[in-house]
């Protein structure tokens, strides 16, 4: 995870765009085979959010208003969503062809190591696009 940048995008961005998107109610790897779905007004109800809401949280990026996520995945017996938190919390969201970089909000790192490295690309590129280190992030 020392290399792994993460682009971070606004799905309703990516739609108001006309992107084809697709996304999953599960991780595709999970051995249950996972439903697909790609119209935006299903995105709220087709991936189980209160996995995602409850609390504690972590992944917190205050610089774009992102309240962060919860710090559990481990699947429990108890209560019964929980029984298969582990694989609905891996649910995918997949861009068609390509991902440009105007629709990406920021980048984040998980420490300093690449840090100037990656700035200097977007610098490079003439992009807007923030760079945050956030170890947080990462799990």
């Amino acid at each position: 995870m020392q290399d792994v940048a993460y682009l971070v995008v606004k799905p309703a961005t990516l739609f108001e765009g006309g992107r084809t998107c697709w996304f999953t109610d599960i991780a595709c790897n999970s051995g249950i085979p996972p439903v697909y779905e790609n119209q935006p007004e299903k995105l709220s109800t087709h991936i189980q959010w209160t996995l995602f809401d409850d609390t504690p949280k972590k992944a917190i990026i205050t610089e774009i208003g992102y309240t962060g996520v919860c710090k559990w995945q481990h699947d429990r017996d108890e209560p019964v969503e929980h029984q298969m938190r582990s694989k609905r919390r891996m649910a995918e969201f997949m861009v068609k062809d390509y991902l440009s970089m105007d629709e990406v909000l920021c980048i984040i790192l998980k420490n300093d190591a690449h840090l100037a490295t990656v700035q200097g690309w977007i610098n490079e590129s003439g992009a807007n696009i923030p760079v945050y280190v956030k170890p947080g992030c990462y799990f």
